[in-house]
């Protein structure tokens, strides 16, 4: 098993959605910690033209081992067309806040 941890971050455009993805994700039992930051102001280029919107940034705290199923669930239950999805292995991660995330995802 990995006992590493991993920070992924995803955005949506309001925060009723922001909270609903959290709650939806934290009930799956493979995340252990999301945060909701914002509103943040996203500039992307989109079919052509460059967007200049609110949104709402995810940033999720699991194990390693949940990378897969968490993306997944992400993508199954976001409303965008293409959400972002990044996530990276944390590399330093304090020993009592690690034992209690995977505490809290022990069941998966």
């Amino acid at each position: 098993m990995n006992r590493t941890l991993t920070i992924a971050w995803t955005t949506l455009d309001t925060e009723k959605a922001a909270h609903t993805l959290a709650h939806q994700l934290l009930g799956t039992k493979l995340v252990a910690c999301i945060q909701v930051e914002g509103p943040i102001r996203s500039f992307y280029p989109w079919k052509g033209k460059i967007e200049n919107e609110l949104e709402y940034r995810l940033v999720l705290k699991f194990p390693s081992d949940h990378l897969d199923p968490v993306r997944e669930a992400v993508h199954s239950l976001h409303p965008y067309e293409t959400p972002q999805w990044i996530a990276v292995e944390a590399s330093d991660v304090g020993t009592p806040y690690a034992q209690w995330a995977f505490t809290e995802t022990k069941a998966h």
